[in-house]
């Protein structure tokens, strides 16, 4: 065998060499794109079953409009002590059912209630900054409005986005929200009456 013959049978190996990794490249892609496809229909089927209630929305500042349907909600009250107790509350929508303000279709909302002792109004900023002042500190991706149009449309509660409350009334069964929200798209403020069956 001929220098030109070992030549050919090297180039003939890593073809065959990169052929091989082009296809492992391929698999493993199409089992990446799989465990996706997976993964977000598991996440719209736990959408779906969560309890739903009807929900008016509004909204105003860089987006304008108003929306009234039934929404999925999700329920989660933290045991402790004082303003240590919570109810964290959240609006889901499903792919295709998302609440649509001006246009922007909502798919989660979510606020928390520090304090939380059932009926009344509270005060978001004022329990806001009651927390801030024992050293705690806001992870405000959990008090988000997020819309399935933008990834960076996202708007989100502060204690420095102005006056928001939310009064609980009928035994928990009533929200009453207006939270002050901002986000790289500017200012928002959202409204929501919220009635759980």
């Amino acid at each position: 065998m001929g220098f030109a013959d070992n030549l050919k049978k090297l180039a003939s190996q890593a073809a065959d060499g990169i052929s091989k990794l082009q296809d492992l490249a391929e698999e493993q892609k199409a089992r990446q794109s799989q465990k996706e496809t997976e993964a977000a229909q598991q996440e719209q089927a736990e959408i779906r079953s969560l309890p739903t209630a009807q929900v008016k929305l509004t909204a105003s500042g860089w987006l304008n409009g108003e929306w009234s349907g039934q929404m999925h909600y999700g329920w989660n009250e933290i045991s402790g002590e004082g303003l240590d107790k919570l109810l964290w509350f959240e609006l889901f929508a499903a792919d295709g059912e998302e609440a649509v303000l001006d246009g922007r279709r909502l798919r989660h909302w979510s606020f928390q209630l520090y304090g939380w002792h059932g009926d009344g109004t509270y005060d978001l900023v004022d329990l806001l900054h009651q927390r801030e002042a024992t050293g705690w500190s806001t992870d405000f991706l959990e008090w988000g409005a997020d819309f399935a149009d933008a990834d960076d449309m996202g708007s989100y509660f502060h204690s420095g986005a102005g006056p928001s409350t939310v009064t609980v009334s009928d035994g928990g069964k009533t929200f009453s929200v207006s939270i002050s929200t901002s986000g790289a798209y500017g200012d928002l403020l959202l409204g929501g009456e919220i009635a759980r069956s």
